[in-house]
């Protein structure tokens, strides 16, 4: 597991470009570590009935930030 230094605050505006279909879901855009913080821009994606989509997040823990990344 990688622990990392704490990451920005985001600079997700929501979504710049319009959704391709109306059964596509944004996935907001985050910070991603590449040995310094990149910011990885929002996308869209396409539904899948009866699942819900988790952004990707950081968790805190005592050692460092964790990145867990967006999943159904």
């Amino acid at each position: 597991m990688e622990y990392l230094p704490q990451p920005p605050a985001t600079i997700e505006a929501g979504p710049a470009v319009p959704a391709r279909d109306d059964a596509a879901v944004y996935a907001p855009g985050t910070w991603a570590w590449r040995g310094h913080y990149l910011w990885r821009p929002g996308f869209w994606i396409g539904h899948r009935p009866d699942w819900v989509w988790i952004a990707a997040r950081y968790v805190w823990s005592p050692a460092g930030y964790v990145f867990v990344d967006g999943y159904w």
